[in-house]
Order: C-alpha cells, then structure tokens, then sequence
C-alpha cells in the first residue's frame, strides 16, 4: 500500500490504526498463500517429472526382465546342447537342475574316456557359463548303450571374510549405513552416508542401501538400480538433500569385484606389499535428476584385502596412512579391523560418523 493511501486511511477513518493492521495481516496472509500455492505448483511439477522417468525406467526392465527370463528358461539346454555340438560332439539331452545359487545339470553325451572329458569337454563348458563346473558323478546310460551320462556342478564359490565397525559423531545415532547380502553365486556389500550426522542422516542412508538392495535382488542391473534409488530419494525428499553410494560386487565363482561409487570415499585394496586406489568420480544421488555411474572392475586375489570406508575415517591416502596399512599382516578380518582402525582413527583430525569394512578374500 503506498503512503496516499495510507495517508487517506488516517484522515478519513476513526480506527485508523486496527483498520491498517486489518490490511496488513490480510496482504501477509495472501502473499504467504500465494507463496504456498507457487511452491505447491512448482512440486507438483517435479513430482510429476520424476514419477514419469522412474515409469520409463521401470517399464524397461519390466520388459527386459521378461524377456531375459523367457529366453534363459527356453534355451538353456539349446545353448548347452548347441554349444557342444558345434565341437563335434553327440548330445542326446541335457537336464537342468539348476538353482539361484548354482548351476547344476546332466548331460548324456557320446561316449567318451575322461580324460577326454576333463581336458576337452569341461574347459568347453566352461567358457559358455562362465563359471568352473566340476563333475559329480559318470556313469553309462541305461538304455542307450553309447551314452554316457555326465552329472555336473558348479564349484564351491571362493571363501571371503567380512568385518565392520562404526564410530558416530552424536551419542544418538551414526549417520552411515551399511549393508551386506549374497545373490546368486555373488557377494554385495554397501555403505552410504546421509548428509550431515545424526539421527535423520541414518534414515536418508538407510533408505538409499535398502532401495538398491531391494532391486538388486531382484535381478536388475545395478546402475538402473541406483538410477531408481535416485529418482525414489528425489520423490522422498521435498527439500534438497543427497546421500552417498559406495557398492562393492564380488562374484564368488571368479573372484571378480566391481565397485560403484556416488560421491562415496576412496577404497583401497591392499596386495602383498602393494596398495590398489579405487576413487570416486561421481555425485552422490539425490542431487540431479539423471545419475550414471561406471563401475571399477578388478581380478581380485588369494589374501587380498579389501578396505571400505565413509569420510569419517581418514582424511587422505598418503605415505603415513600407507605405512600403517603395510604394517599388519593379520590374516582375520575381524582382528585386522579392529587394529587398523584404531590406528587410522588416531591421526584423523575432525571427528565424524565412520564406517570402515574390511573383507579378505581367502
């Protein structure tokens, strides 16, 4: 209101004073509606932008996932059959007893010495599933007097030992999360920090390594994993907010390991005498809209050590921090966490929520 008004109101009425402060809580509350109403809008709009790319990211899978399953019940004894024969060899069946945490299966196959078949006949399989088959048992078909029958099985996954701890910053709650499961013939396990400590960092944190584990177990890639995790924190959260990712995957059949990073600390791998960096290149999710992330892949070893950690740690890696490390040769993950991070923790300099994972790889 300009001051003529304000003026004529003065002059001109007996309860000038309550009659101006009338139109002033007045002005403020409709402004302050409208504001609400702007913002409402405004969330509404990207509320409404988010739920359509979480359904395009979802209806992609949906499809893949459908087909990927068709096709992997449909062929397996296609592939298996076609496979060998196109080495030469007769194949009269293959029975797949297969399971979610290995693959096991027969063959009746011409007959053949097995010497044959442990040099020719195994490596071949083995090359198509990607995995090491071991043989169960041989034995000759009982109707079909040519035939052999091979019983074959995956091998004993590799053997790995896990051990975390944390520190929080408040008495309440740390605000790093960490979670660990098996799928398949594979080992995951993650840590996220929520943004800043306490007690509402832990919800964000948990909320993120829940999401993810829930679609990995699904069968989904991880990086659409992470994407939908990323697009649900963005739904959850009406005010900016963001929490880290820092996901390992080891497959127990070949020791392959793939870390995932959002805005996550440093990993390290340590290998005789020998200390293996595993930075990170991207935002933590919650952030923008569209997230892509590529794995670190690397042949893990027998004895290796594999360090997992939140910022609350170390502040860097460095010559010091590099010493300590090479300096205990503790062959149990749990001892060898406990003395490393009680040395690492007394040289860093700001207190704050840790997280430290150790895995060895026996």
């Amino acid at each position: 209101m300009n001051e003529n008004k304000i003026n004529y109101i003065k002059q001109n009425c007996l309860k000038a004073d309550a009659y101006l402060k009338l139109i002033d809580n007045f002005m403020h509350s409709y402004l302050l509606k409208k504001f609400e109403n702007d913002e409402i809008c405004i969330l509404k709009d990207v509320v409404s932008h988010q739920f359509l790319g979480f359904s395009k990211i979802m209806q992609s899978y949906k499809e893949n996932f459908l087909q990927d399953k068709l096709i992997v019940a449909n062929a397996f004894y296609k592939n298996i059959k076609g496979y060998l024969e196109d080495y030469h060899y007769d194949v009269l069946y293959v029975n797949n007893f297969t399971t979610p945490e290995y693959y096991q299966f027969d063959i009746a196959i011409s007959n053949c010495k097995t010497e044959h078949i442990k040099e020719k006949i195994i490596p071949i399989i083995n090359s198509l599933l990607k995995c090491q088959m071991e043989i169960i048992d041989i034995h000759l078909h009982n109707l079909v007097s040519n035939y052999i029958v091979l019983s074959l099985k995956e091998t004993r996954k590799q053997a790995l030992e896990v051990y975390y701890r944390q520190n929080s910053k408040e008495s309440t709650s740390c605000g790093d999360s960490i979670l660990q499961t098996h799928y398949l013939n594979k080992f995951y396990l993650a840590i996220s920090d929520g943004m800043g400590n306490g007690i509402e960092a832990k919800e964000e944190s948990t909320f993120t390594i829940e999401a993810l584990f829930s679609t990995i177990k699904t069968g989904m890639q991880i990086t659409e994993g992470i994407a939908i995790t990323n697009s649900l924190l963005k739904l959850k959260n009406q005010y900016d907010t963001y929490t880290t990712i820092d996901l390992i995957e080891i497959d127990q059949t070949n020791l392959v390991a793939k870390f995932y990073k959002a805005g996550a600390f440093l990993s390290l791998i340590i290998r005789g005498e020998e200390i293996y960096v595993i930075e990170n290149y991207a935002l933590p999710i919650g952030i923008i809209d569209q997230v892509q992330i590529y794995p670190y892949i690397i042949q893990l070893q027998k004895n290796d050590v594999i360090l997992l950690m939140s910022d609350g740690v170390i502040d860097e890696f460095n010559d010091e921090i590099k010493a300590i490390l090479l300096s205990i040769h503790e062959k149990s993950a749990s001892i060898l966490n406990k003395e490393l991070y009680e040395k690492l923790l007394e040289i860093k300099q700001i207190k704050d929520d840790a997280t430290f994972a150790t895995i060895v790889i026996h």
